[in-house]
């Protein structure tokens, strides 16, 4: 067919019908050259000859060799796709574990559905991607973007590094944005100021240090259209609040609900040394009053909004939003690949030249 190489072996048996033709000549002409020429001839003829048969041996040589380097350069291609072959299959290996579920397959219940290992992005925060285990109150906060079973993986290293840069930004985005709203968490809670109208008679109601924190929760979720008013929700989760006593009996925490069996404290209640004793009985008191101090601080809200940290903060979680959902994609579309392109260190070892 056109474009293809004409095969060895048709070459080579042209070659020696060439050589026989050849040699049926030249034994013809020798016994012509005796007839006519005697000895002398024949000497001449020989030295012929054996010139011819030498050119022939270093052409058949030359085609020799020249059949062995197309052979070793067929099995020297053929050992490095195989070595990419087998580098890729070990690479979206990583993929599909990072991912956790590349193949959406769908258990008959949600319970048999494999359940992703990629970073989620929450109502108000960045979630890291799965850990070996879960924990109400996990030591590790840092957000990580790769699950912990690949973190310190070569092997995924090498991904990121020499194959999937596209990954490799995608992983680096998400971790600018987690520091973004950190920050500007930080700089809501540094710059949020409400009066705390506190003092009682039997004792002092006073903020803690997780009362800003989950104003600007509130408020993220509102900017990103998640609740339709910041105020009233508060204000739902204030009444269905809590007080109780600190295991010094000498303050009633008041505690609020965030979801997942959590719950914090957002007031405190400093009680005055001669109520210590009635401290169980003063809860209820306690709660009733700081229902009171919170709905204050709902009204001082309100006339301060809008808050453009808390407006920032929701903006960043959505861009992190798009970048976890495109994280996704990413990994689902490398689990697809039959060779994952790029070259690396591993290749190189294995690479014949």
């Amino acid at each position: 067919m056109p474009g293809e190489s004409p095969d060895i072996f048709d070459i080579d048996f042209r070659s020696i019908l060439t050589f026989v033709v050849v040699a049926a000549v030249l034994i013809a002409l020798g016994i012509l050259v005796r007839a006519g020429f005697g000895d002398s001839g024949l000497t001449i003829l020989d030295f012929a000859i054996s010139g011819l048969f030498s050119a022939a041996l270093v052409i058949l040589y030359s085609r020799q060799a020249t059949i062995m380097e197309g052979q070793s350069d067929l099995m020297r291609q053929e050992v490095n796709r195989e070595a990419r072959q087998q580098h890729s299959e070990t690479l979206r290996k990583r993929v599909e574990i990072w991912h956790g579920n590349p193949e959406r397959e769908v258990g008959d219940s949600p319970i048999d559905t494999p359940t992703l290992n990629t970073p989620t992005i929450g109502s108000r925060s960045f979630n890291s991607a799965s850990a070996a285990f879960s924990a109400a109150f996990p030591m590790d906060q840092t957000f990580h973007v790769i699950p912990e079973r690949l973190r310190g993986d070569r092997y995924l290293e090498d991904l990121l590094e020499n194959h999937a840069p596209d990954l490799r930004e995608i992983v680096e985005k998400l971790l600018r944005l987690e520091q973004e709203f950190n920050e500007t968490r930080g700089d809501f809670e540094n710059d949020f100021e409400v009066e705390i109208q506190g003092e009682y008679e039997r004792y002092t109601i006073q903020e803690t240090d997780r009362l800003s924190g989950w104003i600007f929760d509130l408020l993220v979720e509102q900017n990103r259209g998640l609740i339709d008013d910041a105020v009233e929700k508060g204000r739902t989760k204030v009444e269905n609040s809590t007080a109780r006593e600190h295991p010094e009996k000498s303050k009633i925490w008041f505690q609020i609900e965030v979801g997942g069996g959590r719950s914090f404290s957002i007031l405190a209640a400093d009680v005055t040394e001669d109520e210590v004793a009635d401290i169980h009985d003063l809860r209820t008191e306690v709660k009733k009053d700081g229902m009171e101090v919170m709905n204050h601080v709902f009204e001082q809200i309100r006339d301060n909004a809008p808050y453009e940290a808390a407006s920032e903060g929701g903006r960043i979680l959505d861009e992190g939003k798009e970048a976890t959902d495109n994280l996704e994609r990413t990994l689902i579309e490398y689990h697809g690949r039959p060779i994952i392109p790029g070259d690396c260190k591993y290749l190189d070892e294995a690479k014949l030249e």
